[in-house]
Order: C-alpha cells, then sequence, then structure tokens
C-alpha cells in the first residue's frame, strides 16, 4: 500500500521503522529517552488508567507508560505502519494489558467516552491540518469526562534562529507539514475541539513540549 500523504514522514516502515528510536537519539543529541521519561513522569499515570495512543509507532513510550500501572490499567495503541506494528508487538508482548491495533487515527474511530488519558505523541505536525483536526476530534470522542489529553511534539519556535545542529536535521528530516505546525496557535486550535488548556511544559532547548488538555465535562 503507499503513503496516505505523500509529503508526510509520519507512515515509517522498513529500515526507518527498525532503527527509529536510535535515529530520534542521534537528532537529541543522545537526550530521547531522557527526554520521553520526563514527559511520561509529568502525565501524572495512575495505576487504574485506561490510555489510548494515537499513533502509537514502536512502543517506545508505552516501555515507560506501563511502568506506572496495574495489572488493572491499560494501554490501547493505533497505528497503521506494518513494520511499527510488528516492532510495537515484539517490544511489548511481555504486557498483557498493552495492546495495539491497526487503525487509522485521522478518520472517525468508535471508541467512546473509555479512556482517561489520550495521548499524541510526535504525530500531528506530519499530518495536514484537516487530518489533526480530525485526530483531535478522536481523541476528544475516546476521553471519558474530564479526562486528559497529552500533546507531546515541537512547541511553537523561530527555525532560523535554531542552533545550526537543530536547524540543519530539521530541515533535512523534517516534512513540509512540520514547518507550518511551528507556527500555529496550537492552544487555541484544540480548545476549540472541545478541551480546555490546563499547562504547558517545554524540553530540550524549549523545541519540545508537552501540552495538556482537558475534556469538557
Amino acid at each position: 500500500m503507499g503513503k496516505l500523504y505523500e509529503d508526510s514522514h509520519i507512515e515509517i516502515n522498513g529500515l526507518v521503522a527498525k532503527h527509529y528510536s536510535r535515529i530520534l537519539n542521534l537528532i537529541t543529541l543522545g537526550r530521547y529517552k531522557r527526554i520521553i521519561k520526563r514527559f511520561v513522569d509529568d502525565m501524572n499515570i495512575v495505576p487504574e488508567d485506561r490510555i489510548i495512543d494515537f499513533g502509537a509507532g514502536s512502543g517506545y513510550n508505552e516501555c515507560f507508560m506501563i511502568k506506572y500501572l496495574s495489572l488493572k490499567g491499560r494501554i490501547v495503541g493505533l497505528d497503521i505502519g506494518e513494520d511499527m506494528i510488528k516492532k510495537f508487538k515484539k517490544v511489548c508482548k511481555k504486557y498483557p494489558n498493552v495492546k495495539i491495533y491497526k487503525k487509522r487515527i485521522d478518520i472517525p474511530l468508535n471508541f467512546e467516552n473509555k479512556y482517561d488519558k489520550a495521548l499524541i505523541s510526535f504525530v500531528l505536525h506530519g499530518l495536514p491540518h484537516k487530518n489533526r483536526i480530525q485526530v483531535l476530534k478522536n481523541a476528544n470522542r475516546a476521553l471519558k469526562k474530564n479526562k486528559r489529553l497529552y500533546i507531546f511534539d515541537y512547541a511553537k519556535f523561530n527555525l532560523e534562529k535554531l542552533p545550526f545542529y537543530i536547524k540543519i536535521p530539521f530541515k533535512m528530516i523534517e516534512c513540509k507539514y512540520a514547518f507550518e505546525y511551528i507556527e500555529k496557535d496550537w492552544k487555541k486550535i484544540i480548545k476549540d475541539t472541545g478541551f480546555k488548556f490546563v499547562r504547558k511544559k517545554y524540553y530540550y532547548k524549549n523545541i519540545v513540549s508537552m501540552m495538556i488538555f482537558e475534556k469538557y465535562s
């Protein structure tokens, strides 16, 4: 099957999928694991949380989140990349309460009022804008009332003012959608999809952030 979006880099397969975490570690100058651990810590996961991960990829985030869950907690990942799903299953096979399903996240889904937390990690920047909105609507629908959405992705920044060792890899690796993503007011956009803003935290030289939103009751 061909790529859904020819100008996007979020559909990852083949050699890139096999070494994806190593690539991200290279881009972040060896800090990737530390950054992920910090943002998962900041999610304040409790043992019985039910978590849905939109664009779960290789399951790397799940390996950090599962440490906070009891067997009554659950993680459901959604992804479309065959190679990433295989990697997810391999990485998470020892966790009976972690599952992944092959589903597009940018079309309406039937998950409704089931989850305590929704995660969208480094996905939105790689999608056309109208598809981002559908992902956000799916997250809103999947969450129980007053529960939270966590978006971990690029912050808003001026690319030309970044150090060369960040600017050059960004220009080489990222797709065209990422360049307009970093210019948008995501706080306002996400509020318009049925969430209220809670807080924002920055990581890695303020070019990565976690935005936390709460579903309206």
